[in-house]
């Protein structure tokens, strides 16, 4: 999955690439509406893109926008992961991709996706009546995410502290992989109670989820993943699947696997404790 650190990392590739170029052919490949979904046929939207020129692009949440002269903007979403590749010459261009951009000073960008691609390519105004991603508020990293917010977030909801963090129109840009450190490093387990948080363990975990992020960006992202030029980030969890049945680094509990709310968290029952 791309989250908001990977998003941010190859939104600033991207607008250092490729700001300033005409897209002179795009291709969409081995296209197929079960797993690509797109507000345009593959053939509008080829004629609508080509032979414009991107004005700038950026990552809000999960998502990376490109702005075009013509005022539309292209929004993807990667949501499962996938490769987005900046290449100065055909050659390093890989056999499989799903989507091809050549520019024209003859360099190019493919994408490549995992699982499923969400993309759009509309006004501002379009997007924002969207479903997804409609109107994308406040990031764990923007300055508008205050303490304060966060905490009247917390408050006002009665689902477990998980399901309340991972929901796109309170906390864009958040999933689970970079909150399972959030939650061990705060000592929050993650299918406690959002309003029964204390004042000092709302503080804890605000403080924890931007830690964890400015981390990842400083690390360039998951290793599991790669930026615009194939490079793979050096973010790796605290606890993930590996340490499952080993100690608490704190206290030396075993270290368990749950499933909560879809996807599985790694806590120590002793600093995480539900109760």
């Amino acid at each position: 999955m791309v989250d908001l650190p990977e998003a941010l990392l190859l939104a600033e590739q991207m607008n250092k690439e490729i700001s300033g170029k005409t897209v002179v052919n795009v291709t969409l490949k081995d296209y197929s509406h079960k797993t690509m979904f797109i507000n345009l046929s593959p053939k509008e939207f080829e004629q609508q893109i080509k032979n414009k020129k991107i004005l700038s692009t950026f990552a809000k949440g999960k998502w990376i926008f490109s702005r075009f002269e013509t005022e539309k903007i292209l929004a993807i979403a990667p949501e499962m992961g996938g490769d987005i590749l900046f290449h100065k010459n055909e050659t390093t261009i890989p056999e499989k991709y799903h989507l091809i951009f050549e520019f024209d000073d003859e360099t190019f960008l493919t994408l490549k996706y995992s699982g499923f691609l969400l993309m759009r390519f509309a006004t501002q105004e379009e997007l924002d009546e969207t479903r997804y991603p409609g109107k994308i508020g406040p990031t764990p990293l923007d300055s508008e995410f205050t303490f304060k917010k966060f905490a009247i977030m917390l408050d006002q909801s009665n689902r477990m502290i998980k399901s309340t963090l991972l929901d796109h129109g309170q906390v864009p840009g958040l999933s689970n992989f970079y909150l399972n450190d959030a939650f061990f490093k705060s000592r929050i387990h993650p299918k406690k109670k959002a309003n029964t948080l204390s004042n000092e363990e709302k503080k804890d975990l605000y403080n924890s989820i931007k830690e964890t992020l400015k981390e990842a960006i400083k690390l360039k992202g998951r290793k599991e993943r790669k930026d615009l030029y194939g490079v793979a980030g050096k973010f790796s969890r605290m606890i993930d699947s590996k340490c499952k049945g080993k100690l608490c680094p704190n206290c030396e509990t075993l270290i368990e696997k749950l499933s909560v709310a879809g996807s599985n968290n790694f806590i120590c029952p002793k600093c995480q404790k539900l109760d």
